[in-house]
């Protein structure tokens, strides 16, 4: 979008994977571009909010609907009205086509063209009332979760490495019966760690987690555990639950049920429940991997991305069996929407150099809140200073008179030239952020393939955070320089 702007710019799920720095710069690119035309699929609310002013729909039945001028919220507003009015209509065609049908039981065969009209208008009022919409419904019930006892779970000075160098340090917390904790940072700052640190798959460098007796974690990971093409969907799931597949279908007929429902409330018809995996698309395999999670019972929920890959009904039942849900929730999510509305009070990572983590208390927009209004300070006030360093450069001595000194001459020159070698600069960081992504794109592939490898996947999770750090760092660069160029052209 910034080198090689096009005149249509087609994004499938473009904020999957970026914290919230990124996708804030990645709107305000998109938005700012001109004359450019954008075909967005998300399930990013607040992005879509943002960056687009017509909804197309495409309905569980093939039908599409464009909504024009459209915020998502009028979107909801005038799907539910359309659904009600549909659903109207086929009733009032069913009313009267039992009256038809009785007339056509009636007729003898050899009728007048009055009666080949009416006819012709029971065959369509059987179209009319034969249109059932499709959309899959997606209802969890509510959050129940295993009983919890008096002890819950405790954090004590935990601290995380990676190739040596502190992912964060200092982490210590003790967690309430209804806890809803969202732990934020940037990308490559340990939050997938903690979550395994938390659920007792990684060990921490220091410090220790405490759980009682009574936890039962509910890990529901970034990537969904491989899901052999041949198995059912169902013997799958039982599988995860530690049964024996098969065996069980005969030996726990009531575990069989209770997954049976539960993958119907996520909107899984019965023959996909008994049919092979194979043709389940991303969202339908992240959902029964959701699935498997719950049926756990947990108390305490850990969700890593929770939305990937989800669509927006589900994504919406998700949040309403959160807000029943009895037990403890800890969540990280780059969608800003989910974020706000699970989390109460939020753990920190990243800070600075030291990488002490903080507690925040407050929902998830208030601290983004925060957060934008000291990063605006910052970059406004560096801003200003290369400038003005900028524009002294061009003046060899000062309101009296007199010479600069020798620093402060090279100080101006030095700020002269980072303005004039940003354009270069930028161009250079566009080609290594390529490179970053590939090698980004390598390790998902890594991370794929090594499916339910807990071992495997615990390995390769440290060198995506580090790359994305890296990649953060180089946008926050390119932001950097932009924001310096144009405040020397203002000067």
């Amino acid at each position: 979008v910034a080198d090689h702007p096009a005149p249509v710019l087609v994004l499938d799920e473009p904020t999957n994977h970026l914290d919230v720095d990124s996708i804030a710069w990645l709107e305000r690119r998109l938005v700012e571009t001109p004359g450019l035309a954008l075909l967005l699929v998300t399930h990013d609310r607040y992005f879509l909010e943002r960056t687009c002013d017509h909804i197309l729909e495409l309905d569980q039945g093939g039908a599409a609907y464009m909504h024009a001028n459209s915020s998502y919220a009028q979107f909801l507003r005038r799907r539910e009205e359309r659904i009600k009015a549909d659903a109207a209509i086929a009733g009032r065609a069913k009313t009267l086509l039992r009256t038809e049908a009785e007339w056509m039981r009636r007729q003898p065969k050899a009728r007048e063209s009055k009666s080949k009209q009416r006819e012709a208008r029971f065959y369509s009022l059987v179209e009319v009332a034969a249109v059932r919409r499709e959309e899959r419904e997606v209802n969890l019930g509510e959050g129940r979760a295993g009983r919890l006892g008096g002890n819950l779970v405790t954090l004590e000075d935990l601290a995380c490495d990676w190739q040596g160098m502190p992912l964060f340090k200092g982490v210590s917390y003790e967690f309430a019966k209804r806890e809803r904790l969202g732990i934020v940072g940037h990308n490559g700052s340990g939050k997938s760690t903690m979550l395994r640190v938390i659920a007792g798959e990684q060990a921490a460098a220091r410090g220790e987690v405490k759980r009682g007796e009574t936890v039962v974690v509910g890990h529901y990971a970034q990537m969904t555990p491989s899901i052999p093409a041949d198995a059912p969907l169902i013997e799958w799931v039982l599988g995860q639950l530690e049964l024996e597949g098969a065996k069980s279908l005969s030996q726990d007929q009531a575990r069989i049920n209770d997954t049976e429902k539960m993958l119907r409330r996520f909107g899984f018809r019965r023959q996909q429940c008994y049919a092979p995996a194979r043709g389940l698309s991303g969202g339908e395999r992240r959902r029964a991997y959701l699935v498997s999670v719950l049926l756990k019972q947990p108390n305490l929920l850990l969700l890593d991305e929770p939305t990937n890959d989800l669509d927006l009904d589900t994504i919406a039942a998700l949040e309403d069996f959160l807000d029943s849900f009895e037990g403890m929730v800890v969540v990280t999510s780059h969608d800003r929407a989910f974020m706000n509305g699970a989390a109460e009070r939020l753990l920190v990572l990243g800070g600075g150099e030291s990488k002490k983590a903080r507690v925040f208390e407050g929902s998830y927009m208030e601290y983004v809140d925060v957060v934008s209004a000291e990063a605006a300070a910052r970059s406004a006030a560096a801003a200003e200073a290369e400038a003005t360093k900028a524009q002294s450069a061009s003046a060899l001595a000062d309101k009296d008179g007199k010479q600069l000194s020798k620093a402060d001459k090279q100080a101006a020159y030095e700020a002269q030239k980072k303005v004039a070698n940003a354009p270069s600069r930028i161009k250079t960081i566009s080609k290594k952020l390529e490179e970053l992504e590939a090698k980004q794109e390598e390790l998902a592939a890594r991370m794929e393939a090594a499916g339910a490898d807990a071992g495997k996947l615990a390995e390769l999770a440290p060198q995506g955070e580090a790359l994305q750090a890296l990649i953060d760092d180089l946008y926050a660069e390119w932001e950097s320089l932009e924001e310096l160029v144009e405040a020397a052209a203002a000067a």
